[in-house]
């Protein structure tokens, strides 16, 4: 009998949404503690409850309901966890957009999500208001007022909405497989791809979090993330109030605000970008009162994601930060198709030991380094890393992509690199040469999609430059036809205007003619180890 009583909590459990699991209990248990901190406004889990009920009550009146999809964008706030957690718990899926993105790329994103609603504020109305006539299923815009910036008269006012929906809990309940997010990363092909990532696999990875990166986290914890909600920032931000800890938000990145709020909020816990971190020690070097601040707060852990930082980078900023320095290393894909976004950690113990290496997998997931044929490489030894799936979702309609991706249960990450005899990884190259830039993700083929686009172009190829500042930046390399005379300026001009600024190439070359292997394909290495040489940032 008590076999089978635990049996069917198990079964029932197993069938929960990820807010059930996790969140609900959290609301209970901590009321009354502070749960969101924005400009100064603090609140409490009640709270923050209440506000999740009226946003699911208001999308619900507007006749969303579960299994529908909500675009959200705008910049990291109070607000953004208010929606998001709202359209959870509701079964309403969350799409995520840049703010960096251009009118036209918002504009497929939504239509290619099919999202009925986007929840934006005043800043980002410019990014819907030229794109409005080519929305296909988005028929709800819901702005949200900020200060003195007006509502636009083509969208709805949401704070209204609010206003006028019920606090009530919602009474149907929302099925794990039902999808929490729909989240979109670029591909070598240079169209955008969606990761469909359910409550089942956002419940995951919210246990594999608390098991490895949160493991030490309470309800005494603040945490404080720079990088945008859209991706790994909102990865911390359910496991951290699962344990009753506080969010810390802030807009944008400045270093002095950033120490600033650190300091005055007893922050314990941040997220940051390689760039980022580049950003913070430059404004502590050329302001050394500022490392005062600093010591302030009572830091216990920085994670940083995105892409390694430089060695020479490191070192400074572990004897100027402290020994506080975390890395990660994953993918936004393994959200939904492993256990957690990422699946290796470099923990501070070891940052300064194992210098280059993104750590040792990590609690929860299984990691191996393999050759073309999926046989698992010796220690010490290069190939593709591959990461054990859990419930694969693969990609949004894109099944091709998924079944290349996929195979046998393995997910292949498309990037190179190896072992070491304490099982450490080290990640040496990118296979589908994607760049990394201030942790944002940029791919070549979709800005050499935009630059064959110009009228004077024969050839173009784009790599990924070192850079001091952003880590890595664009680079076009382009034969001109002949008699055109543009010139860097004006074809970098042409790109930023067709594409999210941070896509556009940085620099420049003109070359007569580029270097291909005997089937005609540009050959990428060589063009890497010519132009490798850091660019001045601008």
């Amino acid at each position: 009998m008590q076999h089978g009583l635990v049996s069917i909590c198990l079964r029932e459990w197993c069938f929960m949404s990820f807010f059930e699991r996790f969140i609900r209990p959290a609301l209970q248990e901590f009321g009354d503690r502070p749960a969101l901190v924005h400009q100064g406004r603090v609140q409490t889990y009640a709270e923050m409850n209440r506000s999740f009920n009226r946003v699911g009550n208001a999308l619900r009146e507007l006749g969303l309901d579960i299994g529908d999809h909500s675009a959200i964008l705008q910049h990291n706030s109070d607000r953004w966890v208010e929606c998001e957690g709202g359209q959870a718990k509701f079964g309403i899926a969350t799409v995520p957009l840049n703010t960096r993105l251009s009118p036209q790329e918002v504009a497929w994103h939504l239509n290619d999500s099919e999202s009925r609603a986007v929840i934006f504020r005043p800043k980002q109305a410019a990014l819907l208001e030229s794109v409005r006539d080519q929305l296909t299923t988005c028929t709800h815009l819901l702005c949200i007022p900020d200060g003195d910036e007006a509502v636009p008269d083509w969208a709805v006012n949401f704070d209204d909405l609010l206003d006028a929906a019920s606090d009530a809990e919602p009474d149907t309940v929302v099925p794990s497989e039902t999808l929490y997010r729909l989240m979109y990363t670029s591909a070598t092909t240079g169209m955008p791809k969606g990761v469909p990532i359910t409550h089942s696999h956002f419940a995951l990875h919210t246990a594999t979090t608390l098991l490895n990166q949160l493991s030490g986290v309470s309800e005494e914890d603040r945490y404080l993330p720079v990088t945008p909600f859209t991706h790994m920032a909102i990865g911390f931000v359910w496991p951290f109030l699962a344990r009753g800890g506080t969010v810390v938000c802030v807009e944008g990145w400045n270093p002095a605000e950033f120490l600033d709020m650190c300091a005055e909020n007893q922050v314990t816990y941040s997220l940051l970008a390689p760039t980022i971190i580049i950003g913070l020690l430059r404004h502590i070097e050329d302001h050394p009162e500022a490392l005062d601040t600093w010591r302030r707060a009572p830091i216990k852990a920085v994670w940083y994601a995105a892409s390694p930082i430089p060695v020479e980078i490191a070192k400074r900023a572990e004897a100027t930060l402290g020994n506080v320095l975390n890395q990660m290393y994953g993918l936004t894909e393994l959200l939904g198709n492993g256990t957690s976004m990422t699946c290796t950690q470099l923990t501070a113990e070891w940052h300064s030991r194992k210098p280059g290496s993104c750590g040792r997998v990590q609690r929860n997931n299984v990691v191996r380094v393999v050759d073309d044929q999926g046989a698992p490489m010796p220690t010490g030894e290069l190939g593709e890393v591959v990461v054990l799936t859990e419930h694969p979702a693969g990609y949004w309609r894109q099944q091709m992509r998924t079944s290349e991706t996929i195979i046998d249960g393995w997910f292949h990450t498309g990037d190179v690199g190896h072992f070491d005899e304490d099982g450490f990884l080290t990640i040496t190259d990118r296979k589908k040469d994607m760049i990394i830039s201030g942790g944002l993700n940029v791919y070549p083929t979709e800005i050499e999609n935009i630059i064959y686009q110009h009228s004077g172009v024969e050839q173009c190829a784009v790599i990924g430059v070192g850079d001091d500042y952003w880590v890595e930046v664009p680079c076009a390399i382009v034969i001109r036809k002949p008699g055109a005379a543009f010139d860097e300026a004006e074809l970098i001009e042409f790109v930023r205007d067709r594409l999210a600024h941070f896509k556009a190439p940085k620099s420049v070359v003109f070359v007569d003619d580029l270097p291909v292997s005997a089937a005609g394909k540009v050959l990428k290495r060589e063009l890497r180890q010519r132009y490798r040489d850091p660019q001045t940032p601008s």
